[in-house]
């Protein structure tokens, strides 16, 4: 059999991007696109799915990260059309379907995902193949609500409804009780609508349980190893970690102060480590005189204010693992309690990592 490669290009006024992907690869990659997370992402989807992807992408990003996003995604699900052929997969785009976009998703083989009565209109004037709707059950973001079923009915007809979804509000909360309500909910509207494929769970849905489950899921932040409920009994294993080296050593006395603001004051003798990470790399300042890093398992507490480049953390008593090589993990494990103490969830910890921080790959394939 041939080598499925596609190759695609995209310039507007905003960026410029050129894609190539193997589908019969092995999982090299070259990706470059200014925006840390989404060359995180990418370099994700490669190594593990065994695509080559060869990734270049250049944009406003001194305006927004939103242009450079959403076209590389364009890029690459038109590279990977190429690369299948006949043999399209579904493509839906979630956020609503708009007619003037219409020549990208028949050019592009794109599924609308219907959230209104408005969308649906300009769908049925001219539908680009199969459609989702969308229904409200308890989040109040975006689909229709149990009032519009009866006029959704209608609106459907002669519609080939690929899939109708809706999204769960509390799943990291397994004993919320809305998580039942909105299952319930969602199994009372899609039995007065078209027979078709049905989807509710998203990573915390799927642990909730077989139930909500239906026909596909969208797991999002556990192919990170991660859930958004850190007690929940998750079958996942961290696979992120943000580690950083240690610069310089230093002995400092009592009463010395540390970092901006002075506001650590030794009460002892102590051994600081200066560490090549602060928050323009995705290490929360929340963390300043909180948090800790990790030498080989053993805590090193952060002291004074984490700053733009460089953290101290006390050292004292690991002098024997850090002559052993040992490097400062910030998280991995500790990403929840990572995320508590900047008062945030694990979702916001891994988007925000900074693009200086290089991606190294550990472990099975």
């Amino acid at each position: 059999m041939a080598a499925r490669i596609g190759e695609q290009s995209r310039a507007t006024k905003e960026t410029e991007i050129k894609v190539k992907v193997n589908l019969d690869g092995s999982g090299t990659y070259n990706v470059s696109t200014g925006i840390g997370f989404l060359d995180h992402m990418m370099e994700q989807l490669s190594r593990h799915s065994l695509i080559d992807i060869d990734l270049q992408a250049k944009g406003d990003l001194h305006i927004d990260f939103h242009h450079t996003t959403e076209d590389t995604g364009i890029v690459l699900g038109e590279a990977v059309r190429e690369a299948l052929g006949d043999a399209t997969p579904d493509i839906w785009v979630f956020g609503g379907y708009r007619a003037k976009d219409r020549p990208l998703y028949v050019k592009h083989r794109l599924g609308a995902v219907l959230n209104q009565p408005g969308e649906t209109a300009q769908f049925r004037a001219a539908p680009t193949g199969p459609c989702a709707v969308h229904i409200d059950t308890g989040m109040a973001r975006l689909g229709y609500g149990a009032g519009d079923i009866s006029g959704l009915l209608n609106a459907l007809q002669n519609l080939d409804v690929s899939m109708v979804m809706s999204h769960l509000a509390c799943s990291e909360d397994s004993a919320s009780t809305h998580n039942l309500r909105q299952l319930e909910r969602f199994s009372a509207l899609t039995n007065a609508l078209p027979e078709t494929r049905l989807s509710l769970a998203n990573t915390g849905g799927v642990l909730l349980g077989e139930r909500y489950q239906f026909d596909l899921t969208r797991p999002g932040i556990g192919l990170y190893g991660a859930t958004a409920d850190p007690n929940a009994d998750s079958p996942f294993e961290p696979v992120v970690a943000l580690q950083a080296p240690i610069l310089q050593l230093r002995e400092i006395d009592a009463g010395d102060t540390v970092g901006y603001g002075a506001t650590y004051v030794a009460h002892s003798p102590r051994l600081v480590a200066t560490v090549g990470a602060g928050y323009a790399d995705g290490l929360p300042r929340a963390l300043s005189g909180a948090g800790c890093a990790r030498i080989a398992g053993l805590r090193a507490p952060i002291l004074g204010r984490v700053s733009m480049d460089l953290t101290m953390i006390d050292v004292t008593g690991l002098e024997h693992e850090i002559a052993q090589g040992a490097v400062p993990e910030f998280f991995g494990p500790d990403l929840y309690q990572v995320a508590a103490l900047d008062g945030t969830l694990p979702y916001e910890i891994l988007t925000g990592l900074g693009a200086r921080a290089e991606r190294i790959y550990k472990g099975t394939t």
